[in-house]
């Protein structure tokens, strides 16, 4: 394990501290644990400070290589909000987008759908336009199944 030189733990809802023994891996180039639900310091070694600050991204981490400064205790950034809160805010306004746009949709349609069955000149000019739409449909697909399906003439 001493010798191991990459690891990606990225997206896979790990909880709680970096474990102060990944500062122990002196071989280690790579490493990612962005996307977790991480909290407190990262441990000191040359290893985790020489990464990008991108391996750490979307925790709750303080400490270098990240801007964010740890507070006294070390365990929570100085002025950090809590990832949670960030995300249910974000996910209550997309609840709300889709309730927004099925109502849209709903009352929309629900208009056309009255308005063609509540006027009679519209329903038949709507109907009378989908009936020709057909016909030419059918028209063409006739003509193009005619064409490939004929017997071709050698030319003599």
């Amino acid at each position: 394990m001493k010798q191991l030189e990459s690891l990606d733990l990225s997206r896979n809802s790990l909880s709680g501290q970096i474990p102060t023994s990944l500062a122990l891996l002196s071989s280690l180039i790579f490493l990612n644990l962005s996307c977790n639900n991480l909290t407190g310091r990262i441990p000191t070694s040359t290893q985790l400070q020489s990464l990008n600050a991108s391996s750490f991204i979307s925790n709750n981490l303080c400490g270098s290589p990240l801007e964010i400064n740890c507070s006294s205790d070390g365990d929570e950034p100085r002025g950090h909000k809590d990832k949670n809160e960030d995300e249910g805010a974000y996910e209550s306004k997309i609840e709300w987008l889709y309730v927004v746009v099925s109502l849209g949709y709903a009352v929309g349609f629900s208009v056309v759908c009255s308005a063609l069955v509540l006027k009679k000149a519209w329903r038949e000019a709507y109907f009378g336009l989908l009936e020709s739409m057909w016909d030419k449909l059918y028209v063409y697909v006739c003509i193009k199944w005619m064409r490939l399906t004929k017997p071709s003439n050698p030319t003599s």
